[in-house]
């Protein structure tokens, strides 16, 4: 499965909290989760992305502090 296609498939799902693309020797597939980040590895020969999904006001919020604490 390619990175579209997982992600098309963890949005269309109201319980998917985060997913990412999993390659294999023998191919590649989509890893999704469903409430925490549990069971999470670190590959450390090819880089892997996660991709959380937050709401808008959680993201507007980290955002603002971010900025705030860049500018102190």
């Amino acid at each position: 499965m390619n990175f579209q296609a997982c992600q098309d498939y963890c949005l269309r799902n109201c319980s998917c909290t985060a997913f990412t693309t999993a390659y294999f020797r023998r191919g590649s597939g989509c890893v999704t989760w469903s409430g925490d980040l549990l069971d999470t590895r670190v590959f450390t020969d090819v880089g892997q992305d996660i991709y959380i999904r937050v709401d808008a006001e959680t993201l507007g919020a980290l955002i603002s502090s971010f900025c705030y604490l860049l500018q102190t």
